[in-house]
């Protein structure tokens, strides 16, 4: 199976209810652990490699309870394009952004219900980030 393809199973609910929280990231083992950490904290996750499947999610119907997404996401469309697109459709959508680019860090400020997680960052910090919401 190619990543693309496990990003598309992972992207359908199979019957469950629970607003998601939908992951962004282009790297496939970055995806994986965070991901996981979600998930073991009780947080049900659906996953996009790039803006294209994550478009394709925001578009699904699938409740979406907020965004964490990488800024770089190679080709295509960036995070800060994939936030956008998913405020379109879901004005209040927290978003955490996730880089490893210092650069971005004065950007993000500006940017309403956003926040910024440098990498590397540890599981306890984006779970206090996801708290922020208080949806989860």
């Amino acid at each position: 199976m190619d990543d693309r393809e496990a990003s598309r199973q992972t992207a359908e609910p199979q019957g469950n209810t629970k607003p998601a929280i939908l992951l962004v990231e282009d790297e496939p083992l970055v995806r994986l652990i965070v991901k996981e950490c979600l998930e073991e904290n009780g947080c049900f996750v659906v996953t996009a490699a790039n803006g294209s499947e994550a478009v394709q999610i925001f578009d699904s119907g699938t409740a979406i309870m907020g965004l964490i997404t990488d800024i770089r996401l190679g080709s295509g469309m960036t995070g800060w394009d994939v936030a956008r697109y998913g405020r379109d459709r879901f004005p209040e959508l927290p978003v955490i952004y996730i880089t490893a680019d210092s650069a971005y860090r004065a950007s993000v400020e500006a940017v309403a219900q956003a926040a910024l997680l440098m990498k590397p960052f540890t599981s306890d910090r984006l779970m206090a980030a996801v708290a922020e919401w208080g949806n989860v």
